[in-house]
């Protein structure tokens, strides 16, 4: 994975439909150009495989599962991947341009520098990345400095997905010796725990301004993280806080089962730090170091010259000679004094009476408005319930006079279709039909009927009155119900009648058969005593 000076392609080219602009760098495995896509009329990054790596075709088919993996990846702070394509035998990821330079670049510029709170925001960022891409199974596999860029806005944007894939059956381990994880050394199966122990380095190189395991060659650097845990940042750096030495430590843990168990442990540390830190002051902490061997540089500041610069000479610079003040001129300074103070004790009361008052006035107004929009909402919800029941109230009308008419309706046809079948009806079967049509009468259907004339008699309605011991008869049903009665009462009349007439005429029948039979008897006898005569 020696890396050499001469670009991999030389700039400008055509590829495909992209034209190479300029070289943005290149390592082991290919190199990342500058490019505009020709056919969207847009710049982009291009991320160039070596034509070693195209030739073989389990590598290039990983290598287009892992641009699939990574281009479904939709995160603010990752880099959108927009193709994958294979040109002049080497396979290439083109990408989202990303114009804000590279964490690395800003490492170099403020070695052991840059501001805390900043360094820990972007740690949070690419964890937060990192988090989404483990949720979709997709590590990274080589967390860096160089891999985290910057948008226009300062947001930090992860690149480069997938070199854990790429890896596959080789013998060689893929990875920057100062941050790859030590399971991936030891050629274990790797997961998101080792982009953890990746983005731990990351942020103790950038914060101390020296990388947590160091040697003379790659295979030293990577063997010392075997040895001991690397010096906590802030034993480099004693402006860093605790709380960044324990989320740094723990993240660089030598076993996966240390370090930080989930992406949301992580992330819950870094709110917490960032919370309590506040907000970010500078990307710069102080001017770069300046290291000179034999001299040790003493600074001073000079009162002449333009800005009042300082000076690293090696020499302490003369400062101009200031006399002594006499007794008026300190008795001025002591008024002046005394002054500024009551002037700024006055201030100071002032501002606090403004602050009193205000708050005074904000939670009176607060409290006031408050009950005015309770009293308001009270006032809705009552005008919303009087229109419901108003509405209720007239649906149950319509319906109720509806239903009454449909009820006398009803009465009607079933009152006129009694009295045509009573018409038609011979008068041998009258009575038999009667008994059908207008079953007799009985206390529940006489409390029945009572009940429904007085459900649906109109509102205001004076039913008339009713016969001793009856209901009163208001609708049809109760008109037929009294015809249906009169007419049983004719009817039993009628058969009392000829019940009378009938036993009237047997009477007669059985006065006539005696008479007869006396008169028989009378002439039986006559007929016997004449023959006794005779014979005497």
């Amino acid at each position: 994975m020696a890396e050499n000076d001469e670009p991999m392609i030389q700039t400008p080219a055509d590829f495909g439909h992209f034209v190479l602009e300029k070289e943005l760098g290149h390592g082991g495995m290919g190199g990342v150009y500058l490019a505009r896509d020709k056919m969207l009329d847009r710049r982009v990054g291009i991320k160039v495989m070596l034509k070693s790596l195209g030739a073989d075709p389990k590598f290039v088919e990983r290598f287009q599962r892992e641009a699939q993996a990574a281009a479904r990846l939709n995160h603010p702070n990752i880099a959108q991947i927009y193709s994958f394509g294979q040109e002049q035998g080497m396979p290439y990821i083109a990408m989202e341009l990303v114009p804000g330079g590279s964490l690395d670049k800003e490492m170099e510029s403020n070695p052991g520098t840059l501001d805390v709170v900043y360094v820990m925001r972007v740690g949070q960022q690419v964890a937060d990345a990192l988090a989404l891409a483990a949720e979709s199974g997709l590590v990274h596999g080589d967390v860096k400095p160089e891999n985290v860029l910057f948008d226009s806005d300062g947001n930090a944007k992860l690149v480069d997905f997938g070199l854990a894939a790429m890896q596959g059956d080789s013998d060689e381990i893929w990875g920057t010796p100062y941050y790859i994880s030590p399971e991936k050394v030891r050629r274990q199966k790797i997961d998101y725990r080792a982009d953890i122990y990746s983005l731990g380095g990351t942020l103790y190189h950038v914060l101390t301004g020296v990388p947590p395991f160091d040697g003379p060659d790659p295979t030293a650097v990577v063997k010392a993280r075997f040895e001991g845990p690397p010096k906590k940042p802030s034993e480099l750096r004693p402006d860093i806080p605790p709380e960044v030495d324990a989320i740094i430590m723990r993240m660089l843990e030598l076993e996966p089962s240390m370090r930080y168990p989930t992406y949301q442990s992580l992330l819950g540390d870094f709110k917490r730090y960032l919370a309590k830190a506040g907000p970010v002051k500078t990307t710069k902490t102080s001017a770069p170091k300046l290291k000179f061997k034999g001299v040790k540089p003493k600074m001073s500041l000079s009162a002449t010259g333009p800005g009042n610069m300082a000076t690293l000479d090696g020499e302490v610079a003369d400062l101009q000679p200031i006399g002594d003040l006499d007794g008026e001129e300190e008795e001025k300074k002591s008024m002046s004094v005394g002054a500024m103070v009551g002037l700024v004790a006055g201030g100071v009361l002032l501002l606090i009476l403004l602050v009193a008052g205000g708050l005074w006035w904000y939670m009176s107004s607060a409290a006031a408005e408050k009950e005015e929009r309770n009293e308001q909402m009270i006032a809705e919800k009552q005008a919303k319930a009087r229109q419901s029941i108003q509405k209720t109230i007239k649906t149950v009308q319509e319906d109720y006079a509806d239903f009454h008419k449909f009820v006398l309706q009803s009465d009607a046809v079933v009152s006129q279709t009694v009295e045509a079948v009573q018409k038609v009806m011979p008068e041998e079967l009258k009575d038999a039909a009667a008994e059908v049509l207008s079953p007799p009468s009985s206390p529940l259907v006489e409390a029945a009927i009572a009940y429904t004339n007085r459900l649906f008699s109109p509102a205001g309605a004076v039913p008339p009155p009713a016969a001793e011991g009856q209901p009163a008869a208001t609708n049809a049903t109760e008109a037929a119900s009294a015809e249906k009665k009169g007419e049983e009462k004719k009817s039993d009349d009628k058969k009392a009648d000829g019940k009378k007439a009938d036993d009237k005429k047997a009477d007669n029948k059985k006065a006539d058969d005696k008479k007869a039979d006396d008169k028989k008897t009378d002439g039986k006898k006559a007929t016997e005593k004449k023959p006794a005569d005779k014979k005497s």
